[in-house]
């Protein structure tokens, strides 16, 4: 037994010291790709999250919620409501609306918003998706071309980068579907997914933005003037004989923090005591005098038979057609407030997105980020276990295009070099391109035979790999954008803390000890971080 721990001992030593040697190694030699890594991970971690609290709060109505707190009954496509957590934000007819703004804007802030917008976000994202998807696709064809060889036009297009997607688009669709593709189908129509998906970007990115004018909900009265709705008070409970409470004879219980129709649980336990004892009173002997009693207490007052004569206008006790609204001591009853209540313009705009665009613009970025990572990590232990460190850039993807057109010109034995030269462009793109199909650039490998690698490399090895600590960072990621755990508990400032930490871990190190070192040092300093925010008063 004593053999046994000590072994356990010496086991878990080892470990503790193997660990930190080789996590200290990984960071010396690779922190800047651990760095890029890792900030790519938390970006798609990122559109994950921002993808699954639009989808809750949309799904879960909460921003009709929120609007019933702001006294609005303005919808986002400027049509009055009173039941403003009904509105559905999947509705076709809010494609193009804006329907997630905000602001009170003039005309010149939300156009300097909109403009910057789309120079920073539309052309900038464009510029950087286009150049991670080029660098990758250009490590991806590199392996492919130890495999088979491509065409001409497909090399020129992922390794020179000289025509415009208006071109280029049709001529890697006719590469690959009628003369030489790529190794893998699949990331054949990824590639050219991904090139609509940024030639379309800007537009994408300007479409699901914008401004427009804010409105405000006004009710027409029986002399035909506009009220504004903010000014209307809603009435809760009327004690038609509060003088009985040492208050005045028809004595109104307003609702103060809601304003709409659709609230069945206003805020009326705080900041009123009266209001309060109403609501309690009511609760024990009931609204109308139709729950009999021989006496009742109201506070600390017994009142002698009958109970208060109370009319309730709260959803509980009265139907919802039975509520009612007030301004000037004139009610208004349901019916008029939604056949008379309308959203005129102001002034003032908002600036924001359309709901449905920016959710399929999240959805389009998710499976470009998935897609790309997919052949980034293809590419990359591929090249790794085939001992290729470079890939083909300007300088040296011109060389070996043009050798590669030379050497099949001078095999059909109808040029000279110095005839080559002499060809003019039409004869140059008749011979190459039309001739032979669009000619043919590939690699040598003395590990690939017969188009078959040697042992399992690539994506799927890695996934077999990393199946273990991809599932726990799944399960975090998953756990943490659920509804149960991201609504409840979104004040929790350390609550991203867990999934960021196992997801650096895993970008740092390549070794179990080493991550499983970072792990412990990562969960002791958040945990202490953890400590102190909630000694100091922050949520944990």
């Amino acid at each position: 037994m004593q053999s046994t721990t000590k072994k356990g001992r010496s086991c878990l030593a080892q470990f503790w010291l193997d660990g930190h040697f080789q996590l200290r190694n990984d960071i010396r030699t690779s922190w800047r790709l651990s760095g890029l890594k890792f900030l790519a991970a938390m970006w798609v971690a990122g559109v994950c999250l921002s993808l699954a609290i639009l989808l809750q709060l949309g799904l879960s109505k909460r921003w009709g919620v929120l609007r019933k707190y702001s006294f609005e009954a303005c919808q986002p496509d400027g049509t009055f409501s009173l039941f403003p957590q009904d509105y559905d934000y999947f509705s076709k007819s809010g494609f193009f609306q804006i329907t997630l703004g905000h602001g009170q804007l003039s005309f010149t802030q939300a156009k300097v918003i909109d403009v910057a917008w789309d120079i920073v976000c539309g052309r900038g994202g464009q510029v950087v998706v286009a150049f991670v998807s080029w660098r990758v696709f250009a490590n991806y064809v590199t392996t492919s071309m130890e495999v088979a060889p491509v065409t001409f036009s497909t090399y020129r297009t992922v390794f020179l980068q000289n025509e415009s997607m208006f071109t280029a688009i049709p001529r890697l669709l006719r590469d690959f579907t009628r003369r030489r593709g790529l190794h893998s189908k699949v990331a054949m129509a990824f590639m050219i997914a991904t090139m609509f998906f940024i030639w379309s970007f800007p537009s994408f990115a300007s479409s699901m933005t914008g401004y427009s004018g804010n409105v405000k909900a006004y009710i027409q009265d029986d002399d035909s003037n506009y009220i504004p709705f903010n000014t209307f008070r809603r009435p809760l409970f009327i004690v038609h004989d509060g003088d009985r409470i040492g208050e005045n004879k028809d004595y109104i219980v307003f609702d103060d923090l809601y304003l709409s129709a659709g609230s069945d649980t206003p805020d009326i336990f705080r900041g009123n005591s009266t209001r309060c004892l109403v609501l309690n009173y009511v609760r024990r002997y009931g609204p109308d005098g139709w729950l009999q009693s021989n006496s009742s207490v109201f506070s600390t007052i017994t009142l002698e038979p009958p109970i208060l004569n109370i009319s309730a206008y709260y959803v509980p006790y009265k139907h919802v057609t039975q509520k009612v609204w007030m301004h000037d001591n004139t009610t208004y009853s349901l019916d008029h407030i939604s056949n008379q209540g309308t959203c005129q313009p102001i002034e003032t705009y908002q600036w924001g997105f359309s709901y449905i665009q920016l959710i399929i613009m999240l959805i389009f970025c998710l499976i470009w980020a998935t897609g790309i990572s997919c052949m980034h990590i293809h590419a990359y232990y591929t090249m790794k276990h085939r001992g290729r460190t470079d890939v083909a850039g300007v300088y040296k993807a011109t060389l070996e295009l043009a050798h590669a057109m030379n050497t099949h010109l001078l095999t059909t034995g109808e040029f000279s070099t110095k005839e080559i030269l002499a060809l003019t462009e039409s004869e140059l793109h008749t011979r190459l391109d039309k001739d032979n199909r669009g000619g043919a650039v590939a690699y040598d490998n003395p590990l690939v035979l017969d188009g078959n690698e040697k042992g399992g490399v690539g994506f799927k090895s890695w996934i077999r790999k990393e199946a273990w600590w991809l599932s726990a960072i799944f399960v975090l990621l998953g756990c943490f954008c659920s509804p149960v755990m991201m609504l409840p508990f979104a004040h929790f400032w350390g609550l991203p803390g867990f999934p960021a930490g196992l997801i650096l871990a895993v970008c740092v190190s390549e070794s179990g000890p080493g991550r499983g070192v970072m792990l412990f040092w990562l969960a002791l300093v958040l945990g202490s971080l953890i400590t102190v925010g909630t000694v100091c008063g922050l949520p944990g």
